[in-house]
């Protein structure tokens, strides 16, 4: 057994019992710790603040540590749809939060720097290149398996 884990580099026992294959290894590594380092995060995060905020806080941890590992080149799907769709549904939950925290507050939250001045100048920029383009279906999509257009701009300005 010691022989079979100084050549693998593995813990033995995982190679005999089959549990791990080589690349898939560290891969699930990979991610059980970054999914163990974001629920920490959202755990401190979300430990003193109202529940509503830290909803929406613990939301967008979850989104920065989820969007670029799907809209990584390695996990290529046909048409990009489960990567769009994870944006896409992000966004509403987040618009979905603000809105519950508005009603509940009685009062809209208020932002404390001014980049969104920036992003909604990028998004508005964004909507005038969609609409006046020759093919406004792209614009607002993106091209065929891309769907980087007007849409998942809005979102990732929301987020």
């Amino acid at each position: 057994m010691r022989r079979l884990r100084d050549k693998t580099g593995l813990p033995a026992l995982a190679l005999v019992l089959g549990l791990v294959k080589g690349g898939f290894a560290v891969f699930l590594g990979t991610v059980l710790t970054g999914a163990v380092g974001t629920g920490y995060l959202v755990a401190a995060a979300a430990k003193a603040k109202q529940p509503l905020r830290a909803a929406r806080t613990a939301l967008l941890l979850v989104l920065i540590a989820t969007v670029p590992a799907v809209f990584d080149p390695h996990t290529g799907d046909v048409f990009n749809i489960p990567k769009y769709t994870v944006v896409v549904i992000g966004a509403l939950v987040l618009v979905g939060l603000w809105v519950v925290a508005s009603v509940h507050n009685r009062a809209v939250p208020t932002w404390r720097n001014g980049l969104q001045w920036v992003v909604a100048a990028l998004v508005a920029w964004t909507a005038v290149a969609a609409l006046t383009g020759m093919d406004v279906h792209v614009g607002l999509l993106g091209n065929y398996g891309s769907y980087d257009g007007l849409f998942s701009a809005a979102c990732f300005g929301l987020v």
